[in-house]
């Protein structure tokens, strides 16, 4: 009986001290990304305005990196392409090429970019690089499938 009641007094000693950590704590609640923006961005001009969002919002930038990030994936290969899927419609992607060859824009440095290439544990950023770099290669040909 002993040890249940040294356990239950450690458990209130812990939630007493949660409850004051928590009133130094400021707790900001924000507008999901995806309340902001209609995923996936289908038009040029929307995807200058989340660019742009992101470039005057330098703040909101993890929060936006945090929010993606629970799109989850069993590795870095699908992880990337689905967030590339979920951020960026075939139609826009075939605007793009890494690096702007063959009269396309520079997706490489593009906050969009930026996001799904975010290192990761144990990744090189060149592997997510190809894996986007494939990706929009194959915009036009996913399009033409649909």
């Amino acid at each position: 009986m002993s040890i249940i009641d040294y356990k239950c007094d450690q458990l209130l000693e812990d939630v007493a001290s949660l409850k004051i950590n928590n009133k130094h704590e400021e707790v900001r609640i924000e507008e999901s990304i995806f309340e902001k923006f209609e995923f996936p961005l289908k038009f040029m001009e929307h995807l200058k305005e989340f660019e742009n969002y992101c470039d005057t919002n330098k703040d909101h930038v993890p929060v936006i990196i945090q929010e993606l990030s629970e799109i989850g994936g069993f590795n870095y290969k699908i992880m990337s392409r689905r967030l590339l899927e979920k951020l960026i419609s075939n139609v826009v992607a075939m605007n793009f090429s890494w690096i702007g060859f063959k009269n396309k824009e520079n997706f490489s440095v593009m906050n969009v970019a930026n996001i799904v290439s975010l290192r990761r544990r144990h990744i090189i950023a060149a592997d997510v690089e190809n894996v986007v770099e494939l990706w929009l290669v194959k915009a036009k040909e996913r399009e033409t499938k649909k």
